[in-house]
């Protein structure tokens, strides 16, 4: 709150909208991502949505891994503090992701303001 001239003046706090996310065709792939999963299923759905996405927009698996960490990250921001367990593991996966396909590097953000 402010006072200018005798007014008071009221800030709004506005939320910030989240991108939805666009749809995945699931029919071409042999592995589903599920947080639930142990790491090793996980480990083999990411690097079967990363060939998809290269194959698919005929680009390098660097720019398509690139794609696909911005998926986790929104994902992840969705989780960032009621599902503070899950966002870990999205979290974890995308270190993965940095060491595994050369990218930079990620942030620890779960529970934190």
């Amino acid at each position: 709150m402010r006072t200018r001239k005798n007014r008071i003046i009221k800030r709004r706090k506005t939320k910030t909208k989240l991108p939805k996310l666009r749809k995945i065709d699931k029919s071409m792939k042999k592995f589903h991502y599920k947080i639930k999963d142990p790491f090793s299923k996980r480990k083999l759905a990411i690097h079967d949505g990363v060939k998809m996405e290269a194959k698919k927009k005929n680009g390098s698996l660097k720019k398509a891994a690139i794609a696909k960490k911005g998926r986790f990250n929104i994902l992840r921001i969705y989780r960032r503090y009621k599902k503070v367990d899950e966002c870990k593991t999205i979290t974890k996966d995308m270190k993965y992701m940095d060491k595994k396909y050369g990218l930079n590097s990620t942030k620890d953000i779960c529970g934190k303001k």
